[in-house]
């Protein structure tokens, strides 16, 4: 939705530096293995759960795989039991912030 870009300062810049793309969560194109310093995701991988047959657990593998070492994943999710988010956000590999509980 680039139309929202468009609520920006006037005179800024960012409209050119910032490339949408749609993408299969499960499958993230390689080229971007560590190279994000922070994922925000709102609501896609409830959708994600969702849809069942362990989409889940490999969108939450390419997320670390695409995020640099020491990066930052910020996940809202009201439909993904807290089981289910702490089994794939482990705290071994995720630092938690805040549960939800």
């Amino acid at each position: 939705q680039k139309s929202l870009l468009e609520y920006l300062p006037i005179g800024s810049n960012y409209l050119d530096s910032v490339e949408l793309s749609v993408e299969d969560a499960r499958s993230l194109p390689m080229e971007w293995e560590q190279s994000f310093d922070i994922i925000i995701e709102k609501g896609a991988l409830d959708a994600i759960y969702l849809s069942g047959d362990g989409n889940f657990e490999q969108s939450v593998n390419e997320f670390s795989r695409c995020l640099k070492s020491g990066g930052i994943c910020m996940s809202f999710s009201s439909v993904v039991p807290a089981e289910v988010r702490r089994d794939g956000f482990d705290e071994e590999n995720w630092e938690w912030l805040r549960d939800g509980s």
